[in-house]
């Protein structure tokens, strides 16, 4: 009898430490394709960008994608993951530091809504489409000069733009005397 009870003693110690090690307040579903993100408590002495390395592992039916997470700040780490298939995603962060190594838990992901295509990839060498199948048809502009225009012509040409669905804005500053005045 003594010898049955020193394993369940470990065990009840086991699960405690395991449920200890989860991420309080992370979300437990996400939508496929959605956005899954949970905060972590970490080092902030130092320096964190350059000194502490942190991702997880997300695991399901023998697939595994490993996401490098980043540092926010103070000792704020965040994982986000968006994951590629319906189902239970089962995840254990890995680090340099202990206090951020080690830690799991899962996440389900089921159906996306609506408005939700997944992520854009190539289709036949020249198109993009979302990973659902719907084309995708991106959209720019370029705006030549665009520190040298007038604030309300900024923001003019911004509402224009969103109007319009430009989804892309690259702004091209030229700067120096010649260049400036041949755009002006």
């Amino acid at each position: 009898m003594k010898r049955l009870r020193r394993p369940i003693v470990l065990f009840g110690f086991a699960v405690a430490a395991a449920a200890a090690r989860a991420v309080p307040g992370a979300p437990s579903t996400v939508e496929r394709w959605g956005m899954w993100e949970a905060s972590f408590q970490g080092p902030s002495n130092g320096n964190p960008y350059a000194e502490v390395a942190f991702s997880a592992v997300f695991q399901q039916n023998g697939r595994a994608i490993e996401v490098p997470g980043f540092w926010d700040g103070g000792g704020v780490y965040w994982l986000r993951f968006s994951p590629p298939s319906e189902g239970i995603w089962r995840y254990r962060t890995r680090s340099n530091r202990p206090e951020l190594d080690g830690i799991g838990g899962t996440l389900t992901a089921g159906p996306p809504s609506p408005s939700i295509h997944g992520p854009v990839e190539v289709f036949d060498t020249f198109h993009f489409r979302y990973a659902d199948g719907t084309p995708h048809h991106s959209f720019g502009t370029t705006c030549y000069a665009w520190i040298h225009q007038p604030e309300e012509l900024q923001a003019a040409t911004l509402r224009t733009l969103a109007a319009k669905l430009v989804g892309l804005k690259r702004r091209l500053p030229i700067i120096g005397n010649r260049r400036t005045r041949f755009f002006q």
